[in-house]
């Protein structure tokens, strides 16, 4: 059997050692009393935890691989920050006996260590940081993004700082630091190993998530970033500057491949990687290639184009313009193949949903509209918003849209019946927000703001949306869901009423509209000494009354009828 590396470096003899689970990180604890954190993959050395002032008996990874427990000759148990060497708790072992072994529970919440004829168990606060003050920006924020699995956000600031947020305890995770100057965008790679982010230093940098440093420092750009773009194959990046200056280079070498110039304003990528649309704000756009920069066409509206998107599969770019319009273009021939007209001002934001049946956009005239992309009928118009609409999200499965405006409030909206499901008030204009696939997450960007509210959406789950047929009528002074913690789950006991045989003699058209509507409508089924039959052209049914003549029937009561 072949050895596939070796580590032939090392200055002084390993005592301990371990692997993280996912063969990233490779901790050697030595002699010399250090813990070194080499790569699996090349064996090179990343850094070192050498805080500790004992040599290591024992080491642990945790699950996550961002925290290092390790057990040593003094009885003592340090917890480390992977990523930035941080020491973030000390565990004492009573006496002085070395530590001979480390472990942590299945679900990570406590730590066991053996020391000679002992074991002690601590609870396992897996923090990020012991700097508090470190959470939040200490300046406003700039720019947000999501991983694509939905479990991290990233934010930006003017502080030159880019943070990271764990969704699935709504805390901080860490803190990236770096830049000379406020940090402008930012951009995650589909498998988040990097991220790329832009900053008014006119530099782009790569971060590697893994460890949490940079990899690639691109100092080509003679102006503030406007904007970074990582392509689909996660080798490219395209970046824009303030002075129209567009390059696409490789992300792991920071070499230049493609240099133009162009508008820069508005800049949008397809999915596919293929195509790019860029303008500076005024009546047209360019569409080009981003294999050899060539321009396929140029788009056009009567005024100023204000927003750009493409849609998921990249078969259609739509545009924006203070026309009051919306055109929907093929995306890779730039034909015009819709235009949609029905807002009363400028269009600020564009959204459409996985299937491409809808289109759903925002404007300065406070209304939400929902379009069908192919006939360009408007299908609903949702009014709620009291100031502009500044951005717009869907779900994956096309079921709900949420709203931000500069009003402070978000809206959840079902594009199928064009109803309100819930608010929320930030109490602070909304610049921009992303969500998970399912919207169970919400991270929001609010003006001039240091905070990054990250938001949980309960009491209206998207599932429950999509498996009700009921259209309800709600409006402001009625009782919207709230948005709050998920309820501790409780059994509940079925409880089963007795309901009476009686079959009334008004027709079943006489019921409620609503009982008619509700998908929890039981079947109609046969009653003991009655016949009925159900004729087809008719929609009610007709009773048998044959077997029933000597019976006077009993006056209808003026409540509903419960079926």
């Amino acid at each position: 059997m072949a050895a596939l590396n070796e580590i032939a470096d090392m200055e002084t003899p390993v005592t301990s050692m371990a692997i993280s689970s996912d063969n990233t990180f490779l901790l050697l604890g030595c002699e010399d009393k250090c813990v070194y954190v080499r790569s699996v993959v090349t064996g090179t050395e990343i850094h070192r935890l050498d805080r500790h002032g004992e040599k290591a008996t024992k080491i642990q990874i945790t699950g996550d691989c961002h925290h290092a427990v390790i057990g040593c000759t003094n009885g003592s148990i340090y917890i480390y920050n992977l990523r930035t060497t941080e020491l973030l708790d000390v565990y004492e072992v009573p006496g002085t006996c070395p530590v001979t072994s480390v472990c942590c529970s299945r679900d990570e919440s406590l730590i066991f260590a053996a020391s000679k004829d002992q074991v002690s168990v601590w609870s396992l606060h897996k923090r990020y940081t012991r700097d508090v003050l470190d959470n939040n920006h200490t300046d406003h924020v700039t720019c947000i993004t999501l991983s694509k699995d939905g479990k991290n956000a990233y934010s930006g600031s003017k502080d030159k700082t880019l943070k990271c947020w764990n969704l699935d305890i709504n805390d901080f995770s860490e803190s990236l630091q770096g830049h000379d100057g406020p940090i402008t965008c930012v951009a995650l790679a589909n498998d988040e190993a990097f991220a790329a982010t832009g900053s008014e230093d006119r530099t782009v940098k790569v971060w590697s998530l893994t460890v949490g440093v940079i990899v690639t420092n691109y100092q080509e750009h003679g102006a503030l970033i406007s904007s970074v773009s990582i392509l689909e194959d996660n080798l490219r990046i395209i970046s824009a500057d303030a002075k129209q200056n567009i390059h696409i280079w490789r992300a792991d070498e920071g070499l230049p491949l493609i240099k133009c110039t162009g508008d820069t304003a508005l800049l949008a990528v397809s999915p596919n990687s293929l195509y790019v649309a860029s303008g500076e704000g005024n009546n047209s756009i360019q569409m080009w290639t981003t294999e050899d920069g060539n321009l396929v066409k140029t788009l056009h509206h009567k005024d100023d184009i204000t927003c750009l998107t493409f849609s998921q599969d990249s078969q259609f770019l739509v545009t924006g313009s203070t026309d009051c319009s919306l055109k929907v273009w093929e995306g890779d021939t730039g034909k015009l193949t819709q235009v949609l007209v029905e807002h009363r001002a400028a269009v600020s934001c564009i959204s459409v949903t996985n299937n491409n049946s809808s289109v759903v956009s925002g404007s300065h005239d406070n209304a939400v509209i929902i379009w069908d992309v192919c006939t360009g009928v408007v299908e609903h118009k949702c009014l709620g918003h009291t100031d502009t609409v500044t951005t717009i999200r869907l779900t994956e499965d096309g079921i709900s849209a949420i709203s931000g405006s500069k009003d402070g409030m978000l809206r959840v909206w079902s594009i199928m019946h064009g109803t309100p499901i819930t608010v929320f008030d930030m109490h602070v204009p909304v610049i921009n927000l992303i969500i998970t696939s399912d919207a169970s997450h919400i991270v929001v960007h609010l003006e001039n703001e240091c905070h990054v509210p990250l938001m949980c959406l309960h009491n209206s789950p998207i599932q429950d949306v999509k498996s009700s047929h009921i259209n309800l009528e709600l409006h402001e002074d009625s009782g919207v869901l709230p948005i709050r913690p998920t309820p501790v789950q409780i059994n509940r006991t079925v409880i089963r009423y007795r309901v009476s045989t009686r079959i009334p003699k008004a027709s079943i058209s006489s019921i409620p509209e609503i009982i008619k509507l509700s998908p929890f409508k039981a079947p109609l089924q046969s009653v003991k000494g009655k016949k009925f039959r159900r004729d087809k052209s008719q929609k009610h049914v007709n009773w048998d009354k044959s077997a029933d003549k000597q019976k006077t029937p009993r006056p209808k009561s003026s409540t509903c009828i419960v079926l």
